[in-house]
């Protein structure tokens, strides 16, 4: 249904004349019979909110359309949980003679593994997670 039929429908319903309508609404009455002569499918945003306001309702029951139903986010079935940083004390300062004593086998086992870097979609999907919640 046409904006134009939709509201004459209404103001038959409500008894309620183009011309009453239009002073409560602050519009035109040419612009009014024009909408309803024409059946228009457009409307001027700023004409189309008085129009709503006057009448007390909103688009949706203006356009007698059924709100949408937000779309259930599907999460999955056992959440990961969080990985926890883990502080480790640094070492102990040593002298360089401390150091120059030790052999080179001890170094390298204190070389901590890198840190495992997420995938680029595993980063995006925990991203956009971040900005919808």
């Amino acid at each position: 249904m046409n904006i134009g039929s939709r509201l004459k429908q209404i103001l038959e319903e409500r008894n309620i004349n183009v011309s009453q309508f239009a002073r409560e609404a602050e519009i035109p009455a040419q612009t009014l019979y024009a909408m309803i002569k024409r059946d228009s499918n457009k409307a001027d945003m700023d004409i189309m909110a008085r129009i709503l306001e006057a009448l007390d309702m909103d688009l949706l029951e203006f356009l007698e359309m059924e709100p949408r139903k937000k779309k259930a986010v599907k999460k999955t079935a056992a959440k990961a949980p969080e990985a926890k940083a883990v502080v480790k004390p640094e070492p102990e300062a040593r002298t360089t003679a401390e150091l120059q004593s030790e052999p080179d086998a001890d170094l390298e086992a204190q070389v901590e593994p890198e840190a495992q870097v997420e995938s680029e979609p595993v980063y995006r999907r925990r991203e956009l997670e971040d900005y919808l919640l």
